[in-house]
């Protein structure tokens, strides 16, 4: 949403991503059964939005990193012909842009809530995958510019044809709140071996409210070729 990139550039103090001295650390236990798999997972890693602030007397920009805890969880559940599958998080300290000033956003500290929902099924030779995401953003004594929730549900349909020499994918994904949506189209062909040709098409829609929206002038059609050796 923010230009950061301007902002690193500006910024006199250097992004403390994770190296050796500043490792990220985390833990996972997995279960996997032939019906029911599940994981629980937490890791204390570099925050991937830091926040901006204007060092005093002068107008310098400093970057500023944090640390923060992510605990979640995740199943998959297979239904006969169904999957049904799951995932969650919960950030405890997330500092998000509560009101926008003159240069800088301001950011207050928040707690965040998500989780998703989804069903996946095969039929024939079509693969159908639908999604509902909800985040809910918790704490601060004002809600942040994109709301104290956000909700998201999605379709994604894959195919292939011609022995798998041509792909098809389609993909939408709806911004129940804010009202936007993002279109997705490829295809993907082989016309021979080593050879592969693809065509893409993105489409974003909606209020400046929506995620969506902000990101409308990001639509593009791509056409790449690719050839290997």
């Amino acid at each position: 949403i923010w230009p950061q990139l301007n902002w690193d550039s500006t910024a006199g103090t250097e992004s403390r991503s994770s190296v050796l001295r500043t490792p990220q650390v985390g833990l996972k236990w997995e279960h996997t059964g032939q019906q029911f798999s599940y994981t629980v997972n937490a890791i204390n890693r570099w925050s991937p939005q830091p926040t901006y602030t204007i060092v005093p007397p002068s107008t310098a920009i400093a970057r500023d990193d944090y640390r923060q805890w992510v605990i979640g969880s995740s199943f998959d559940l297979a239904l006969s012909e169904w999957v049904v599958r799951g995932e969650a998080t919960y950030i405890p300290t997330t500092y998000l842009a509560s009101q926008q000033s003159i240069m800088l956003p301001i950011y207050q500290n928040y707690k965040q809530f998500s989780w998703v929902l989804g069903i996946d099924r095969n039929i024939a030779e079509w693969l159908l995958s639908a999604q509902f995401f909800e985040t809910q953003i918790l704490g601060g004594t004002v809600a942040p510019l994109m709301g104290n929730k956000q909700r998201f549900i999605s379709l994604l349909v894959t195919r292939a044809f011609f022995q798998d020499r041509l792909k098809m994918r389609a993909f939408v994904a709806t911004d129940i709140i804010q009202k936007g949506r993002w279109f997705n189209f490829s295809l993907v062909h082989e016309p021979i071996q080593n050879l592969e040709i693809s065509t893409g098409w993105d489409l974003l829609r909606g209020s400046a409210l929506s995620i969506f929206g902000k990101l409308k002038e990001e639509s593009r059609l791509n056409l790449s070729i690719k050839y290997s050796f």
